[in-house]
């Protein structure tokens, strides 16, 4: 405590000034100031002396003074109250207290949340607290950067309000079980909308805690892992598509060995329908009968020699083809394999350009072609027709 007369030096002090200053207190006595105040310091000093009566005492003083050990103390004055004595002249009274170690805790907290906010904004981190309700009542400044939403847009929200439907109440079931357990808690991934409307995956960590003044809360740490969990994805599709490959390159292997055994087959039944035709005269009632046996096995012939090129046991062989005279050929095949109540029109002009194609691979064309069309009525029916022409 210190009493300064009219002339503003000092008539009075307590012991303690000798532990805020190292000095004794008689040191003081009759000087303007109990203090060494440092250079920085010297303004704020004059305005508290400086200030009418009334203002007087309204705010704490800081200001740094030198101890007898070298040291500058941060030193609070409180309670500044000045008075007019029985002679009209003005005393004052103040209570110092040395805050060094208050203002030294209050730096490093500073310091430490500093340090905290910059691994948080290098790291694309967005820092939450809520309330019990999910209401949040903190977030931290790069919500804007991670969601496009500043950080008082993202307080305003409803609790929950941009997450992915899906992941809703799944995600409240585990905050509302982090916020009663207290206890440390890594949240399942879930999904958010960015502010322009496309999915973010995030991961979030957080534990709950009992605020000093606020009651239950929960603080926690999300993370943006949309990258993550799209690269995650495009590799499960890459070994799907290599296995879909692996297992293709079994089916053309197997393919190949059944259409080599298949060819061996056909060989005398091509041979001995063709030497049945040349024995036959051409009024003999049997002709017609036996030109389709040929006709059917030489595109059997030509859907293993397809085969056999697919499995990489035989070459494609490109030859000149009249489309609508081939179409025709391929319907006799599937005129009788048509589903019940599905017929099958032709509109085939005459004098088509030549086309080079591979006579196995055109004819499986074509019977896809038709094959899918009668599967599309679904048991219904119907007509499928079928056309060629020049695209020029």
């Amino acid at each position: 405590v210190t009493e300064t007369d009219p002339d503003g030096r000092i008539s009075y002090l307590t012991r303690t000034v000798e532990q805020l200053s190292g000095m004794p207190r008689e040191h003081w006595l009759g000087r303007e100031q109990s203090f060494e105040v440092h250079p920085d310091d010297y303004r704020e000093i004059a305005r508290m002396r400086g200030e009418p009566i009334e203002q007087v005492g309204r705010e704490p003083i800081y200001h740094r003074s030198r101890h007898k050990d070298g040291q500058w103390h941060w030193i609070e004055t409180i309670g500044s109250t000045r008075f007019v004595g029985p002679g009209g002249g003005v005393y004052g009274v103040s209570i110092s207290r040395d805050v060094t170690a208050l203002r030294r805790m209050q730096e490093e907290l500073r310091e430490t949340a500093d340090r905290y906010s910059r691994v948080v904004q290098a790291n694309d981190l967005i820092l939450i607290e809520s309330d019990p309700s999910g209401e949040i009542v903190y977030a931290s400044e790069n919500c804007e950067r991670v969601l496009g939403f500043t950080a008082e847009e993202v307080m305003a929200q409803a609790p929950f309000e941009r997450v992915h439907p899906d992941d809703l109440d799944r995600l409240r079931a585990q905050f509302e079980s982090a916020v009663e357990t207290g206890k440390p808690s890594a949240l399942d991934v879930f999904r958010v909308f960015h502010r322009d409307g496309h999915v973010l995956w995030m991961q979030s960590t957080g534990v709950g805690y009992k605020h000093a003044s606020s009651g239950q809360r929960f603080l926690n740490v999300t993370r943006d892992i949309t990258d993550r969990v799209e690269a995650a994805k495009q590799r499960a599709e890459l070994a799907q598509r290599t296995q879909r490959a692996e297992r293709l390159e079994s089916l053309g292997l197997m393919a190949g060995g059944v259409a080599h055994d298949f060819n061996n087959l056909l060989t005398p039944i091509l041979a001995d329908a063709s030497l049945v035709l040349d024995a036959l005269g051409e009024a003999s009632p049997h002709r017609r009968q036996l030109e389709r046996i040929r006709r059917a096995a030489e595109r059997a012939a030509e859907l293993t020699h397809q085969m056999m090129a697919y499995a990489g046991a035989d070459e494609m062989e490109p030859e000149s083809v009249e489309l609508s005279e081939f179409v025709e050929d391929v319907y006799r095949l599937l005129e009788v394999g048509l589903p019940a109540g599905v017929g099958l029109t032709l509109d085939l002009p005459v004098g088509l350009p030549l086309i080079q194609a591979d006579r196995g691979q055109l004819t499986q064309v074509v019977m896809n072609l038709i094959t899918n069309a009668a599967e599309a009525f679904d048991g219904g029916r119907g007509t499928i027709e079928v056309h060629t022409g020049d695209a020029w």
